[in-house]
């Protein structure tokens, strides 16, 4: 009788697991995002389990909230990230992150999370 763990995961034996590696920071983040002079900021927790094991971050950014329309901003570190933009009016852009472990191993995404990039003006 197979174990309770490969009942659940469904892939023991069959070289199907793409799981986290053991070590593997976990998923429970909690990302914002804010408008701040000159951009957005975004800032999130470290992961519950294994923070020290996060490599990086993995920021993406789209006008819409759907993250299939969503491309890679940058690689962030530590628990913020600056997005300086520059607008003509008010815009909307949602975010996503995703931290990759020492391990090579991404998590899954967190967000969206959304703020307004204002228009710099110059008097």
């Amino acid at each position: 009788m197979a174990d309770e763990g490969c009942v659940v995961c469904g892939t023991c034996g069959v070289g199907g697991w793409n799981g986290p590696a053991p070590g593997d920071p976990d998923g429970a983040i909690l990302l914002s995002a804010s408008t701040v002079f000159g951009g957005i900021r975004l800032r999130w927790t470290e992961p519950a389990v294994n923070p020290e094991a996060v490599a990086h971050v993995e920021v993406m950014r789209a006008a819409v909230a759907d993250v299939q329309t969503a491309s890679k901003v940058d690689n962030g570190s530590g628990t913020s990230y600056f997005d300086q933009i520059v607008v003509s009016a008010r815009t909307v852009f949602f975010y996503w992150i995703r931290t990759i472990s020492g391990n090579g191993t991404p998590c899954s995404l967190v967000g969206p999370a959304s703020a307004i990039a204002l228009p710099i003006v110059v008097p």
